[in-house]
């Protein structure tokens, strides 16, 4: 009894942070916080996307992925490498990013990882807020949670 209750105690409080964080994200996004509301354009544009390697991808999605897969980066050290698999990899220049990537319209969405927090002196950040990004020719183009352009990066690879 005591050890089944210790577990459920564990799993509670490894849950509240995930449930605090459900709660929070639509109300700080300029949402309402009840339950009942419909979501408002204020809400972040992009969710997070379940993988999608290209062997699964619908037909009509899989040329924006393909379009999107290698490796694209800048002379700051922050790039980005999209796999067949769903995932990206990449650095901001200091952090590394994880997170796995869908079709979204005419956007590719990406739902982020666990990532490196290390303090970086003298390096632009920037790329540690990427939600989401455009392929234009041999530029991705990086938009954050508004949908905003932040940046691009050239494709390298």
């Amino acid at each position: 009894m005591a050890r089944t209750l210790g577990k459920l105690l564990l799993v509670a409080a490894l849950a509240a942070p995930l449930v605090a964080c459900a709660t929070n994200s639509s109300a700080g996004a300029g949402g309402s916080s009840s339950p009942s509301s419909s979501p408002t354009p204020s809400r972040p544009a992009f969710a997070n996307p379940t993988p999608t390697p290209l062997s699964a991808a619908p037909q009509g999605d899989r040329a924006l992925l393909e379009s999107a897969l290698g490796t694209w980066g800048d002379e700051g050290g922050a790039y980005l490498t999209f796999t067949a698999d769903g995932m990206v990899l990449g650095s901001d220049g200091c952090n590394g990013i994880g997170a796995t990537f869908a079709a979204d319209g005419d956007t590719i969405s990406l739902s982020r990882m666990p990532s490196t927090m290390k303090a970086c002196p003298d390096v632009d950040t920037w790329l540690s807020a990427v939600r989401a990004v455009k392929v234009d020719a041999d530029q991705l183009i990086i938009l954050d949670r508004s949908a905003a352009e932040i940046g691009t990066l050239a494709r390298t690879a």
